[in-house]
């Protein structure tokens, strides 16, 4: 069962983090089951396809590149999450999952940490 830390979604910001392997968002919860419905990520996860598992196709350097400026903007917007940033400490190419268009979410949040705010004097 997800805890209330383990999902952060932007709609339209293409920003979007969750803890559990080939899902997305929560799109229904079953209470009566104790459980979650997500979305499946069908293209697995970053290092399925830099190692083309699967007999999968190498990825294109143009989708690559997307790729990584989504993973940026994501790692962005848990750093600067207010009123505590939040850390991910342990993102690899294995917790980055790739959805049927190849939309990357960062996913694996367990060892996430919220981190105190440092005075700007402290930070110069």
């Amino acid at each position: 069962m997800a805890r209330g830390n383990e999902t952060i979604s932007t709609r339209g910001g293409g920003t979007e983090l969750y803890s559990s392997s080939k899902h997305g968002p929560p799109h229904g919860r079953l209470p009566e089951y104790g459980c979650l419905v997500y979305e499946y990520m069908a293209n697995g996860s970053l290092e399925d396809r830099l190692l083309c598992r699967l007999g999968t196709a190498p990825l294109s350097w143009q989708l690559r590149f997307k790729i990584a400026a989504e993973i940026a903007t994501g790692l962005l917007f848990l750093h600067q999450t207010k009123p505590e940033p939040l850390v991910h400490r342990d993102l690899k190419p294995g917790n980055i999952l790739l959805d049927h268009n190849f939309v990357s979410k960062i996913a694996d949040v367990g060892l996430a940490r919220l981190v105190p705010r440092l005075p700007m004097a402290l930070m110069q």
